[in-house]
């Protein structure tokens, strides 16, 4: 497991010494908390999540976004879907909107050793200047498909490998790809991934120019599950 991540860690930073032109690097911070909340042997399930991002190497904030995801899934099937919103105050663009669509499949893999998750995304993104100084873009469509695994390692801590290429998108930025790596702390009723990942971005209208961003991301998620009426009604009897 070791030789696994390690070696992914460096892959995933490779293209960013195999780049033509000038490469602008920056140190972003993203920290997420959240809830997903439940009903016994319901399908559907509710996402909250607050998430602040810090950038240009960490000294200024960027935004602070509110997310909500409403999430289908039948218990023990594999297939699942949701539909949200992100938004909030995102610099330079002004106020930000993100309506999302995903289609979700969870499985496992090595003889069901290892959680994996597949993803594909829909993603529409808008913004509203607020200031004269804040950058005019045009509504961004993007696909990405992403591929998890989280292998465990001990008991209460895994692995977490993860790669989402964009596969198309419009508007002002062009983003090639993610990679992800590193763990996921199990807690009682919650997680917390501690993660590192890339994204190279490519305005479309200064191709000799790539900005290459390194994330460290922080994600906090609580689970709130509600019994079902039947089982409330059994345990007043």
């Amino acid at each position: 497991m070791k030789t696994v991540f390690l070696t992914f860690l460096v892959l995933i930073t490779l293209p960013a010494f195999a780049q033509e032109g000038e490469i602008l690097h920056d140190g972003l911070f993203w920290g997420i908390a959240g809830t997903n909340i439940t009903k016994q042997n319901s399908p559907w399930g509710v996402d909250l999540s607050v998430q602040n991002r810090m950038y240009k190497n960490f000294s200024r904030l960027q935004t602070i976004l509110g997310t909500v995801h409403l999430n289908y899934r039948r218990p023990n099937q594999p297939w699942g879907f949701a539909v949200g919103y992100i938004g909030g105050v995102f610099e330079p663009l002004g106020v930000l909107h993100i309506a999302q669509g995903r289609i979700n499949r969870f499985g496992t893999l090595a003889n069901g050793k290892i959680p994996f998750v597949a993803r594909l995304s829909y993603d529409r993104l808008w913004a509203n200047p607020i200031y004269e100084t804040d950058v005019r873009t045009p509504v961004n469509h993007r696909w990405r498909l992403l591929g998890q695994i989280t292998p465990p390692i001990t008991k209460k801590i895994s692995g977490f490998l993860a790669f989402e290429p964009f596969i198309i998108r419009r508007g002002l930025w062009f983003s090639e790809t993610r990679g992800q790596a590193g763990f996921r702390f199990l807690m009682k009723n919650a997680n917390l991934d501690v993660l590192y990942f890339n994204r190279w971005l490519k305005p479309i209208n200064e191709r000799d120019l790539t900005r290459f961003e390194h994330v460290f991301q922080v994600i906090y998620m609580h689970r709130i599950q509600f019994k079902s009426n039947k089982q409330t009604e059994n345990s007043t009897n």
